[in-house]
């Protein structure tokens, strides 16, 4: 799920020659670019985007619904309230191992966001 330029051109390299199925989505809008062209991803690893030591939930997320929670989280930021923002970048497989510490770090609060057709 593209989130930026950077992270089509990177994922397109890598499921180049795949013998999986693959789907992809996009968007005509003009988004915030969210990572440097040399970005590292891997497939089935999320990443934090936004964090604070006083978070009180997790919203994990992909795709144009990342680029929406993030700019509802810096406005929950300006009272106070932090969010942590977990890009999943891949759904399948999912970043379980990522999600779980970060229940455990963050009291149990996920909120997870995904509009896709994909079943996990």
């Amino acid at each position: 799920f593209f989130n930026d330029t950077a992270t089509t051109e990177i994922y397109t390299e890598q499921i180049v020659g795949s013998v999986r199925c693959v789907q992809e989505t996009g968007t005509k809008e003009s988004l915030e670019v969210l990572y440097d062209s040399d970005e590292k991803f891997e497939v089935g690893k999320a990443k934090i985007l936004l964090e604070h030591e006083d978070d009180q939930l997790v919203v994990a997320t992909s795709g144009i619904t990342l680029h929406t929670a993030k700019k509802a989280i810096l406005n929950l930021k300006k009272e106070d309230i932090h969010v942590c923002l977990v890009d999943l970048f891949c759904l399948k497989p999912l970043d379980t191992n990522t999600l779980i510490n970060l229940a455990y770090k963050k009291n149990e609060k996920i909120y997870v966001v995904e509009l896709s057709l994909i079943h996990i």
